[in-house]
């Protein structure tokens, strides 16, 4: 629920949104990510799509995963001041 309002998530991006929730605070790399949710390698591009996709419908919440420039992604509550 965001805003009160139910957000339709696909398998994959739900898996995701799950990862983040469950490692918030740590940057996942791309290898992490793609072995949780693929069980082995896959496309960078393919990581950062299925990201984007989920940022995209989470809104404004959607600001709280964020990526960074040594590789990977980092989920917060609250973003650093």
């Amino acid at each position: 629920m965001i805003e009160h309002r139910r957000v339709p998530l696909s398998q994959m991006e739900s898996r995701l949104l799950e990862l983040f929730l469950s490692h918030e605070g740590e940057v996942l790399t791309r290898d992490a990510i793609a072995n949780a949710l693929w069980k082995g390698h896959v496309n960078p591009k393919g990581i950062a799509k299925l990201v984007s996709r989920l940022r995209q419908k989470l809104g404004p919440a959607g600001d709280l995963v964020q990526g960074r420039r040594q590789g990977g992604y980092v989920y917060r509550r609250v973003t650093d001041i």
